[in-house]
């Protein structure tokens, strides 16, 4: 995901990471069995195109790149893999009230340390990557790291288990908007300068409120 950044445009990034909600429903199906819905897949694709239409609507015409088909390419098989750990992680944690998330991502963090941290070492001490980081700097990655990350990803894997990875993921759309919300909120809300950005935010707005709130029902009501 962070490497097709530098290939491709946000946008293009943006979009194509909305997929993800299209390959956790197929493998949900594939793997886990799920009873294919039409409405759900509906909604599923709803809530991808209103994530697209948001972006576009944000967009600027000199910020694709020139190895943007890599870069698409790349944020895709990233797309996928996020569906495939978002489907294995309800597929090998079935219930919910017999495991204990933090022990799980407690050993999900000592096979990183215990995977990474060699490389990060000979990548230190070869001078291929600097660690002289100051100490605020350091506290505030720290920071984020427990809220933004850890905190979040709890949350997030606790909803898989809950509702279904399908649910889960679709509903994390609803950032796009919100993040919408903020710009608004900090006065850089510079994409209702124009009518057609503006109608394309607004319609994709309402596409992934709708898309989120449709398959949450449909779950909802499968109980």
């Amino acid at each position: 995901f962070n490497a097709s950044l530098g290939l491709t445009s946000v946008s293009s990034n943006t979009i194509l990471s909305n997929a993800a909600g299209i390959f956790t429903y197929a493998l949900s199906v594939w793997v886990l069995k799920e009873v294919f819905d039409g409405r759900k897949a509906f909604a599923v694709l709803v809530c991808a195109i209103g994530a697209g239409l948001v972006t576009v609507s944000d967009a600027t015409g000199g910020e694709r790149k020139g190895d943007s088909i890599k870069g698409d390419l790349i944020c895709l098989l990233s797309a996928f893999f996020y569906a495939a750990y978002t489907t294995s992680l309800r597929y090998f944690l079935p219930n919910d009230g017999e495991c204990s998330m933090a022990l799980f991502f407690g050993y999900v963090g000592l096979l990183n340390m215990l995977v990474l941290l060699p490389f990060i070492l000979v990548a230190s001490m070869t001078g291929y990557l600097s660690v002289d980081i100051h100490p605020y700097v350091l506290l505030g990655a720290l920071a984020k790291g427990l809220f933004d990350n850890v905190l979040s990803d709890y949350m997030w894997a606790r909803a898989v288990l809950l509702c279904g990875p399908t649910v889960a993921t679709v509903s994390l759309t609803a950032q796009v908007p919100l993040s919408v919300l903020g710009e608004i909120f900090l006065g850089k809300f510079h994409f209702i300068s124009d009518v057609l950005p503006a109608l394309s935010m607004v319609v994709g707005t309402f596409s992934i409120c709708g898309g989120v709130f449709a398959i949450n029902m449909l779950n909802y009501n499968a109980l």
